[in-house]
C-alpha cells in the first residue's frame, strides 16, 4: 500500500482510540446518583462497679458510604402501651450514659434509636 493511502487510515485510526479513551468504561446513567444514607451503629457496655440495670452507657457511630456523619439524632422510649411524645435529641458525641426509670410496673423494657446525619 502506499504510504499517503496509509497515512488517513492511521489519522482515522488513532482518532476512533484517543475518543475511546476519553469517553472510558464508566456506565452513564440518567439523572443524578441518590444519596445514600448513613449507616448507624450501637454497642453497649456496662457501668464500671455497677451492679444495677437501670444505669446503661451506650455507644454509637456511623459510616456514610458516599460522605461523612456529622452528627447523631437519638432517642430512647419505654414499652408502655401509651407512648409519650418521643423528641430526638441532637448530638456530635458518640456516647452517653443514661439512667432508666425502673419504678414503673408498666415498664418492660426500653429502646434506644440513633441514626446518623450526613453532610450537606
Amino acid at each position: 500500500m502506499r504510504p499517503e493511502k496509509v497515512l488517513p487510515i492511521l489519522v482515522v485510526l488513532s482518532l476512533v482510540l484517543c475518543l475511546a479513551l476519553v469517553q472510558g468504561c464508566r456506565k452513564q446513567r440518567p439523572g443524578f446518583e441518590t444519596n445514600v444514607p448513613p449507616e448507624t451503629f450501637l454497642s453497649s457496655v456496662p457501668l464500671e462497679n455497677s451492679f444495677v440495670f437501670y444505669r446503661v452507657k451506650l455507644f454509637w457511630g456511623g459510616i456514610d458510604p458516599d460522605g461523612q456523619v456529622v452528627g447523631y439524632y437519638y432517642f430512647m422510649t419505654d414499652s408502655k402501651p401509651t407512648p409519650g411524645v418521643n423528641t430526638w435529641v441532637w448530638t456530635t458525641d458518640t456516647e452517653a450514659e443514661f439512667s432508666l426509670a425502673a419504678n414503673d410496673s408498666n415498664t418492660l423494657g426500653h429502646r434506644f434509636y440513633c441514626k446518623g446525619l450526613p453532610r450537606g
